[in-house]
């Protein structure tokens, strides 16, 4: 059971590190102003890159630890990030967000 453990914390120390610099890449991006809708497309299937693992390691986790919530919350901040980077690119190419509302 210790060996599991490792290695699904081994896995959840990965995504949160691929995380940060998930977060770390689009701050970046906005700061020096490349904000483009390729650059969100790219985050977007990044984000589904990362979502992906997360699924795969929540099914093997059968014994799960504090790892996993940390990893939910990273993976969270993700979405946060790409959503703010979203605004920045509809606003940086005048394109109208949709109200969530209207969707």
């Amino acid at each position: 059971m210790e060996t599991f453990r490792a290695d699904r914390g081994r896995e959840d120390d990965e995504l949160t590190e691929r995380c940060g610099a998930f977060v770390t890449e689009i701050s970046k991006d906005t700061q020096v102003g490349k904000v483009t809708v390729a650059e969100l497309e790219e985050s977007e299937q990044d984000l589904e890159k990362l979502e992906r693992w997360l699924g795969k390691i929540e099914a093997r986790d059968i014994f799960p630890d504090e790892g996993l919530p940390q990893s939910h919350e990273m993976v969270e901040r993700c979405h946060q990030a790409l959503e703010n980077f979203s605004r920045a690119v509809y606003e940086a190419e005048g394109i109208e967000a949709l109200d969530d509302d209207a969707a």
